[in-house]
């Protein structure tokens, strides 16, 4: 049974290499224990590179030369987007780590599947924490893609709904990797911004972090941050923000043994730890897996007809779907930043957020 999975492994490479070694353990321990009826089940990675004409490209092989069954990957919203399409339109099963429900509209006919926290929903969380804050002027920091807009144009709009004199004083949008962080910083001050919306990572966060601390002013404002995992914040290093409200993961508090268990597991095979990429990886391989199976043959519409039923155990809890949407209950944690023997760890952590 053949496996076509994308990843945008040259865009982010410290993420997505968590995401392709869970995505193998998880097949690895499927066809250990016998696949579906004695048949196993065969992975074929390639990296799309964050571009949706090289995603369509490496699908068009996938189908056409390699003859896969399923679809199936973490990569940037516009390739699962394009992806998507392609693979309603050809009815062909795509398990989707990372399409959002506003990107991709599945509904009960839909042969994708889609497995994050709906954006729309992260972003209202963060808009009650900005609420919370008791602040009035509010600046949005991002870069310019898809998942940027998709992820604060709904911060804005839940903002200006619970705090109707609420303003968002300045918003700045910059290519992927081309942030100055000096430029950025001046461009806040004049703004008379008090609280921060940021999406940045990697370089362009580290550069932002360390404008802010040359001029000491980084505690100057509330920051909120919409995706700031282990994987990125263990990416800063000693420039790790402490005392931010973000989306998460707590990969080191959260005692639950199964979890503890895979965390243990992950870090002897990779020799690093999962990281939030990791484990989404891994938990919507083993939904694909199991619904491959509660499908009996592999028939693309037996195939979709089981993922609507599908549930399955995680490590960190049970992953279901819903059959209208095509999304799963798969929910974020959310909390504060902090530093603890030299490591970046969550606090005070809650998971999902409270409509």
């Amino acid at each position: 049974i053949k496996v076509g999975w994308l990843y945008s492994y040259t865009a982010i490479p410290h993420r997505m290499e968590r995401a392709r070694i869970a995505a193998e353990m998880a097949v690895d321990d499927f066809n250990k224990a016998g696949g579906v009826d004695g048949r196993m089940v065969e992975l074929i990675v390639r990296d799309d590179r964050a571009n949706a004409g090289d995603g369509l490209q490496i699908v068009s092989d996938f189908v056409n030369r390699e003859n896969v069954d399923v679809l199936a990957g973490q990569s940037f919203t516009v390739v699962s987007k394009a992806v998507y399409e392609y693979a309603d339109r050809n009815k062909i099963p795509y398990f989707a780590t990372w399409c959002d429900s506003r990107i991709c509209q599945n509904n009960g006919d839909s042969y994708t599947f889609s497995f994050e926290e709906p954006y729309e929903k992260s972003a209202h969380q963060m808009a009650r924490h900005a609420k919370e804050s008791g602040l009035k002027k509010w600046a949005i920091i991002r870069n310019h893609n898809t998942w940027n807009v998709a992820i604060t144009e709904p911060f804005a709009e839940e903002l200006k709904r619970l705090v109707p004199d609420a303003e968002i004083v300045a918003e700045i949008a910059v290519p992927f990797g081309e942030a100055q962080g000096s430029s950025i910083v001046q461009k806040l001050r004049a703004s008379g911004a008090e609280g921060v919306y940021v999406t940045f990572s990697g370089g362009d966060l580290s550069n932002y972090l360390r404008a802010q601390r040359q001029r000491g002013a980084l505690g100057d404002y509330t920051h909120i941050h919409a995706y700031l995992p282990p994987e990125e914040l263990n990416f800063l290093g000693e420039e790790a923000p402490q005392g931010w409200y973000v989306l998460g993961y707590p990969e080191r508090e959260l005692d639950i043994p199964e979890h503890i268990a895979f965390i243990n597991r992950f870090e002897s095979q990779a020799g690093q730890s999962p990281g939030l990429s990791g484990i989404l990886s891994y938990s919507a391989t083993l939904f694909m897996l199991e619904s491959l199976k509660n499908a009996g043959e592999i028939d693309p519409e037996e195939i979709r007809d089981a993922a609507k039923e599908t549930s399955v155990k995680t490590p960190i809890g049970m992953l279901g779907m819903n059959s209208e949407t095509h999304v799963s209950d798969f929910a974020y944690w959310y909390g504060f930043t902090d530093v603890k023997d030299g490591k970046p760890v969550l606090t005070g952590f809650t998971r999902g957020g409270e409509e």
